[in-house]
């Protein structure tokens, strides 16, 4: 979906109780133990509201600024602190070794990963979860752009300890899994 569809997808969404988390964060809560986390492209705030219930001090980011007020909203009625901001990702400035945690949840833009391997701290977590082009053919338009190819994440996180990496279909969706430790400082 382009800028706008996305703005009137939250726009209609309901303001009640999102989704729960994605269940590669919910599945894993002994490795969440909190500190400063940073929710990429964070939609309606379902996996930044759960990582502030788990101890995480939270920004969550999101182009769309409908996603952003929908996400602030939840926090604030469930009493959570959230720092959420509009901005398009490749704007936002990570910062060196900032984070013990980067969620990142069915958002791919290639040119993100080094930020983001930069920006976490060593001994920081990432988690990470996009489609993949099992299936699509090499025609399709979203081929390249929005979808990774068998092994890709395992091989852009190789400088990285690999807890978890599986790569299946999700309800009806081919996805790659990931969660990473950063074991020493990016050169």
């Amino acid at each position: 979906m382009n800028k706008q569809q996305w703005e009137d997808h939250y726009r209609g969404a309901d303001s009640g109780s999102p989704q729960g988390p994605d269940e590669l964060l919910a599945g894993n809560p002994a490795l969440l133990t909190g500190g400063l986390a940073l929710d990429v492209a964070c939609g309606s705030g379902r996996n930044a509201l759960y990582l502030a219930e788990c101890g995480y001090r939270v920004i969550a980011v999101d182009r769309s600024p409908a996603a952003v007020r929908l996400a602030r909203g939840r926090a604030r009625s469930k009493g959570l602190q959230l720092e959420a901001a509009a901005a398009d990702m490749l704007d936002v400035r990570f910062g060196d070794e900032r984070f013990d945690l980067i969620a990142n949840f069915y958002f791919l833009e290639r040119d993100l990963i080094p930020r983001i391997k930069q920006g976490l701290k060593t001994g920081g977590l990432v988690f990470f979860e996009t489609f993949t082009s099992h299936g699509i053919p090499r025609d399709d338009p979203r081929y390249r752009k929005f979808l990774i190819d068998p092994n890709e994440l395992l091989t852009m996180f190789s400088d990285f300890f690999i807890f978890f990496y599986f790569e299946r279909v999700k309800r009806e969706k081919a996805v790659a899994s990931m969660i990473a430790r950063k074991v020493r400082p990016c050169p």
